[in-house]
């Protein structure tokens, strides 16, 4: 299975009401060291202080409701 853009905005529509949208912070002092713009996305922010949970709920959200029905937590 191949990573499309498709995917990934079937993806985003999945997880969006189950995670809190997070900011870009734009590090200056990186982007003069640099020479080019960079940003931080700060997924420390989400309800379980790390990105894991994006992938998490997009897997659970994926399961069938035969795949459901055998879940262990």
């Amino acid at each position: 299975m191949s990573l499309t853009l498709e995917r990934i905005f079937e993806a985003k529509n999945r997880i969006a009401p189950y995670t809190t949208r997070t900011p870009l912070i734009r590090l200056e002092k990186l982007d003069e060291h640099l020479g080019c713009q960079v940003y931080l996305k700060a997924e420390c922010m989400q309800i379980t202080g790390a990105f894991k949970l994006r992938g998490a709920v997009n897997k659970i959200r994926m399961l069938t409701p035969e795949q459901l029905s055998c879940w262990i937590s």
